[in-house]
């Protein structure tokens, strides 16, 4: 018994230490880099079909829009995949006539028009057809035909050919997950490598100033990416970044996975080779969960709780990954989800219809973070779960802190604010499951900012302020 009291008591001064400590020390007299709009990439763009949600998607503020599984998010258009722009893999790639790019015209178009830059993933989306039956993820027949009909997408949209454009897409994406056998490839990795390396022999041949590469690995598999690498090698090709998706709940995990991804093209001496991580999003749990047969409350669990898709865990670790993207040697980032559709599924921004769940609402203050500040200063986190972004814009006239509490427990969150003489016209907002970007108070007392809470959950801040000169 008084050993239990004894650890009892001991955890309860621990508990205290830790509410009463600084959780975070920014040091604005000590800049760290740059801001990387690069990091705040998406999978979503606004559909082409259902409700105008281009305000939404404005207020977001994305860098690159990924295309992939566009075809899902806008069911019945013929748009995006290789194959609907050319459905006879067959015919002559060289004829515009064969080419069918209206619709992928229009959502490109409303993409740039909404102010974002698309990032294009040649291929097809994902096939989730029942039993063994697969049509588009089947081995190409001829790969050299193929890369002609990239050829030809890439021609239309950088290059103004078949009444095209020039669109200035930064990234060409070969395919995605071909290791998610057979959903995305119902080959084997003998023949998507061979196919790959084919691919990106020809496209850099005839255009060796676009950035292309791949393939999109659920993983950073170096049973994948190694014996890519070798054979692009052996045809004098290299990849110009390896990109990978990440579903996890642990930041930790996926800041490992993107240093392992860096670490393999290193030792393959792909030291130029960019790494993108462009599909992550919180994931607690299994994939499983999220379609097995649940009850209403198990679902409810999953979606709108405070640890669900929806909910606050999740919004804050939005937050974090972003923060944390920016210590690691990663060169895109793009979050994943389901469209910009009302029927967004789990991996959406609306809980049903036009309601905005909080993962919308991470986004958004990442998207102005990133877009407003550019100097970064250095944050030093003294406390798990305490993630954040600290900057100011071009002429250091305003400040900002992006700030997110991740599963920390804490009640309460005391910053302190190094290297600043003085700040004037204090905001703050606050994202909790109880509150939505609303205003917030705090006060500063011998350089220590204290952030209430409503509770121990998960919470995000937005901090502003104005530089006294």
């Amino acid at each position: 018994m008084k050993k239990s009291i004894v650890f009892l008591l001991g955890f309860a001064i621990v508990s205290l230490f830790a509410a009463e400590q600084p959780a975070l020390t920014v040091r604005f007299d000590q800049e760290n880099g740059r801001i990387r709009k690069s990091l705040h990439g998406s999978n979503y763009m606004p559909s082409i079909i259902g409700a105008n949600r281009d305000k939404d998607f404005q207020a977001l503020r994305f860098t690159y829009c990924r295309t992939h599984d566009q075809a899902l998010c806008n069911p019945g258009q013929r748009i995006v995949d290789t194959h609907f722009i050319f459905p006879r893999e067959d015919a002559d790639a060289a004829d515009p006539k064969n080419y069918y790019f209206a619709a992928t015209d229009h959502l490109l178009n409303t993409l740039v028009r909404n102010g974002g830059a698309a990032y294009y993933r040649l291929g097809t989306s994902i096939e989730n057809t029942a039993g063994t039956a697969h049509f588009n993820t089947l081995p190409v027949r001829d790969a050299e035909q193929y890369a002609k009909i990239f050829a030809g997408i890439i021609r239309h949209y950088n290059h103004s050919w078949n009444n095209g454009f020039e669109m200035k897409i930064p990234y060409w994406e070969i395919w995605g997950e071909p290791n998610n056998i057979p959903c995305l490839w119902a080959g084997t990795k003998e023949e998507f490598i061979q196919f790959f390396a084919t691919v990106l022999e020809h496209l850099k041949a005839e255009f060796p100033d676009e950035k292309i590469g791949g393939p999109g690995l659920t993983w950073p598999d170096p049973e994948w990416i190694n014996p890519l690498l070798a054979e692009c090698k052996k045809r004098g090709v290299t990849p110009d970044f390896i990109s990978f998706h990440t579903y996890v709940d642990k930041p930790e995990v996926m800041v490992q996975l993107v240093g392992d991804c860096r670490a393999i093209l290193d030792a393959a001496g792909c030291q130029e080779t960019e790494v993108h991580l462009n599909e992550w999003h919180y994931l607690r749990g299994k994939w499983a969960e999220l379609t097995a047969e649940t009850d209403d409350s198990a679902y409810d669990d999953l979606t709108r709780g405070v640890s669900g898709m929806w909910g606050i865990d999740s919004a804050a670790f939005n937050v974090a990954m972003v923060a944390l993207f920016h210590d690691v040697p990663l060169d895109v980032a793009c979050y994943y989800g389901f469209g910009m559709s009302g029927n967004a599924g789990t991996w959406g921004f609306y809980r049903h219809g036009r309601r905005k769940n909080k993962t919308f609402h991470s986004m958004k203050m990442i998207g102005e973070f990133v877009n407003t500040y550019e100097r970064r200063v250095r944050c030093e986190s003294a406390l798990p779960g305490i993630y954040a972004l600290a900057a100011f814009n071009a002429d250091r006239s305003r400040g900002a802190i992006l700030l997110s509490d991740y599963r920390s427990k804490l009640n309460r969150v005391k910053l302190r604010l190094a290297g600043l003489q003085e700040i004037r016209n204090l905001e703050i907002v606050r994202l909790d499951q109880n509150n939505d970007e609303n205003k917030d108070t705090a006060e500063i007392k011998d350089g220590l900012l204290t952030l209430g809470k409503d509770n121990g959950d998960s919470a995000v801040w937005l901090i502003r302020f104005d530089v006294v000169p």
